[in-house]
């Protein structure tokens, strides 16, 4: 039990790492459009 608790919490914390790499990659694509623009 205390492994799939610790299981689920890891889970969140790939979840949020997920998003944080998006949001970077969206900034970046973002960036770059720019200076191709």
């Amino acid at each position: 039990m205390a492994q799939r608790g610790s299981g689920g919490e890891n889970a969140a914390e790939e979840g949020a790492t997920k998003q944080q790499f998006l949001h970077r990659v969206r900034s970046q694509t973002r960036s770059l459009s720019q200076k191709i623009g």
